[in-house]
């Protein structure tokens, strides 16, 4: 009994860190200037070179 208990929390286990990773995120940040002045409204494009922007 306590062997099939062991078993099924380690297929619990090992299952639920396959959803463990994300496809999305977010970034903060401040866009500043070379002399480190923040940069008001600064438009910024992020590519993942990994996909080359194709989802």
């Amino acid at each position: 009994m306590f062997g099939k208990f062991v078993l099924a929390l380690a297929l619990f286990v090992s299952c639920s860190q396959i959803y463990g990773q994300v496809v999305y995120g977010t970034i903060y940040g401040t866009v500043t200037d070379p002399t480190g002045a923040a940069v008001p409204q600064a438009k910024v494009t992020i590519t993942d070179l990994d996909r080359q922007g194709h989802n």
